[in-house]
């Protein structure tokens, strides 16, 4: 991971080095570039040799702090804007590419805290395909609350505090993003 200022001086940030991949091909380092709201860390959603290594990167020392390592996809990994050891994490449908076994979602959101003492459904219940529901594009509002696309739906919006989704925009819809105050969708 390297930093290119202004001036074009490229500086190398962190290095993923072989005691994490044990030689294996390192297929992405992370889905989005997302920085914690402190400025110390990197969420990276790796994917090294078909499987996710759900790490932190600290932009400041280099070093890689592995939280979760998964045999199914998650991806999109996403700091909180409030809470800088708060990182929002997509699961994602899944073929295994050895085995060919099939792993579909079974809740789309989930949270993980940057000490791996946390790893929990956003809205517990709340399965992708449940009900019709085909959530998408999920994101943190400014002030650290969920919100997400339902294809069918509409955009919803959900407080961390009471995991009680809220429909915001009632129509169906592809994608939606929203001011910092949650405004404008």
């Amino acid at each position: 991971v390297c930093k290119l200022d202004i001036e074009g001086k490229l500086t190398k940030l962190i290095t993923v080095g072989t005691e994490i991949t044990h030689g294996r091909p390192i297929e992405r380092l992370f889905t989005h570039a997302s920085i914690s709201a402190d400025g110390k860390y990197i969420a990276m959603d790796m994917q090294i040799a078909g499987r996710i290594y759900m790490s932190i990167g600290n932009l400041q020392t280099g070093e890689i702090k592995l939280l979760n390592k998964f045999g199914r996809q998650y991806n999109h990994a996403m700091f909180s804007p409030a809470d800088p050891n708060l990182i929002l994490l997509d699961q994602d449908w899944w073929r295994d590419r050895y085995s060919g076994e099939y792993f579909p979602i079974d809740n789309r959101m989930w949270l993980i805290n940057t000490d791996a003492t946390r790893f929990e459904a956003v809205v517990p219940g709340m399965f992708y395909g449940r009900d019709g529901t085909e959530m998408a594009h999920d994101y943190f509002s400014g002030d650290g609350w969920v919100c997400w696309s339902d294809y069918l739906y509409g955009a919803y919006e959900c407080d961390l505090e009471t995991r009680k989704p809220l429909l915001v925009w009632k129509r169906p819809i592809i994608h939606s993003h929203c001011s910092k105050n949650r405004e404008h969708f």
